[in-house]
């Protein structure tokens, strides 16, 4: 890994396709297990890589294509001819297009069927019902595409190579997780996960909107159940604990259907092929440079809303790494133990954050700035008398590693503002950035994903009128924010 010491600042743009893919997937399994030492405590859940073929990316590029950007393909040819004039209609018939063929896909339970299930499939009847024909207000007849079901075949973005491509990887997939359950160190298998070597696909659990939605539900009624608090603090956590379900996975089948429906990962796997060279394009069994999936053991957390982004410097003069930043990850959450009066689990955790850096350094060897993404387990310990209790972490998980870069959200810094720039460039005192009181409502839901926010609204229904809006062009988390 080459040396950098570059900082963020206003002027440069750190947005170069080499900035973005700066540490190499292999660092990370560098760090789960020590290099020397075999023996020596995990940082990370367990993990292992798979290679993306050039032509396998592009598979995965032209699934989602037809899903999200090109759907009206799904539908037959002349459906434009029969609808000249009904636009509304028409886009009403392509997104239950869509909707049947993501379900299609969805449903498979084999990795071995999407080929024959997936792309070969074809309706018994032409759209599984006996009258096809339906008079429209002029009296004419007309075919009604209301429950079309796609015949793949039909359409030209995504082929039956494709499909027989993603299938084998699927098949890859599953491999790979069995592999990883059969060396499993937790006495409990929670699941898996699987990111790019970039980002994860964790936009790919609202495209099946009804599912987490009921996932919201259940976690907003447990929630409520377990803390007796007021909705404002449960809809924050809830959303994070949501996700967190949603993307522990049982099967490859699950994770196709993540990565095919994620917007990051086409995005990302875009990017990734439109800077291979020319020559390495005309042989698309090859390895896709910067790109693999990453698979890991999921661990579930009793409470994954304690995860925390941690900017770390290379102090030149020093010869060694410091940690200059950290900040709580989902900036609507609040968490309320870490605010506690005495501040004994904040305390705690910088420490253990600070140890973790120290030992991810040495580990990585590098001499570059990084950022860490970590985890917090801690639980409430009795004192002898038991008339007392008291925080206890009882471990640190490294999530995983990101460039020092513009790239990586400041959660509750911001790389618009100077004083941030300041602290992260080791100029001021490290800061520990966390939310001193909830959100509002409104609040909180504005800095959601707009999907999010519209279920949150179906479920709990509006934020009440009286709650008073601080929109002032500042975010509300920013305002709420303890530096200490």
């Amino acid at each position: 890994m080459s040396s950098s010491n570059e900082t963020p600042s206003h002027s440069n743009s750190l947005s170069s396709h080499k900035k973005f893919y700066d540490f190499r997937v292999e660092d990370w399994y560098s760090c789960c297990y020590s290099t020397t030492d075999k023996s020596a405590e995990p940082l990370t859940f367990t993990t292992d890589f798979l290679p993306l073929t050039i032509e396998q990316a592009n598979a995965i590029i032209h699934l989602y294509e037809l899903f999200h950007k090109y759907p009206r393909q799904l539908l037959p040819g002349d459906v434009g001819l029969k609808l000249p004039e009904q636009e509304e209609s028409l886009q009403q018939y392509i997104k239950q297009a869509k909707m049947n063929a993501m379900k299609r896909f969805s449903s498979l339970t084999s990795v071995h069927a999407i080929v024959s299930d997936f792309y070969d499939w074809e309706p018994n009847t032409f759209n599984n019902n006996t009258n096809n024909n339906i008079t429209d207000s002029t009296g004419n007849n007309r075919r009604d595409y209301s429950n079309w079901d796609p015949i793949l075949k039909n359409q030209k973005i995504f082929t039956r190579h494709d499909a027989s491509l993603i299938q084998q990887l699927g098949i890859s997939l599953q491999q790979k997780f069995d592999e990883l359950a059969k060396v499993s160190p937790y006495p409990r298998m929670d699941g898996f996960f699987v990111r790019a070597s970039t980002r994860s696909p964790k936009d790919g659990c609202l495209r099946h909107r009804q599912a987490f939605m009921e996932q919201l539900k259940l976690e907003l009624e447990k929630n409520a159940r377990e803390s007796g608090r007021d909705i404002k603090y449960n809809e924050p956590l809830t959303v994070v604990r949501a996700f967190n379900a949603k993307l522990c996975i049982q099967n490859a089948m699950q994770a196709l259907d993540l990565l095919v429906n994620s917007e990051r990962i086409y995005a990302d796997l875009f990017r990734a092929l439109l800077f291979i060279d020319e020559q390495l394009k005309k042989e698309p069994q090859k390895e896709l440079p910067e790109q693999r999936l990453v698979v890991r053991l999921f661990k579930k957390m009793s409470r994954p809303e304690y995860e925390f982004r941690v900017f770390v410097k290379y102090i030149e003069i020093l010869k060694q790494h410091q940690v200059v930043g950290i900040t709580q990850y989902f900036k609507t959450c609040y968490l309320e133990d870490l605010n506690h009066h005495d501040g004994s689990l904040r305390e705690q955790i910088q420490k253990g954050i600070q140890s973790l850096a120290q030992e991810v350094s040495t580990r990585l060897q590098t001499t570059e700035n990084f950022v860490l993404d970590v985890s917090v387990e801690y639980e409430h310990v009795l004192s002898e008398d038991g008339k007392s209790s008291q925080f206890k972490v009882t471990k640190i998980w490294m999530i995983e590693i990101n460039s020092f870069s513009k790239q990586a959200s400041p959660c509750l810094f911001d790389w618009d503002e100077e004083e941030t720039i300041k602290v992260l460039n080791g100029e001021l005192p490290m800061q520990f950035r966390i939310l001193t009181k909830p959100l509002t409502l409104k609040e909180g839901r504005r800095e959601l994903a707009k999907d999010v926010s519209e279920m949150l609204e179906i479920i709990n229904g509006k934020p009440p009128a009286e709650e008073e809006d601080h929109d002032d062009g500042d975010h509300p988390s920013k305002k709420n924010c303890l530096v200490q």
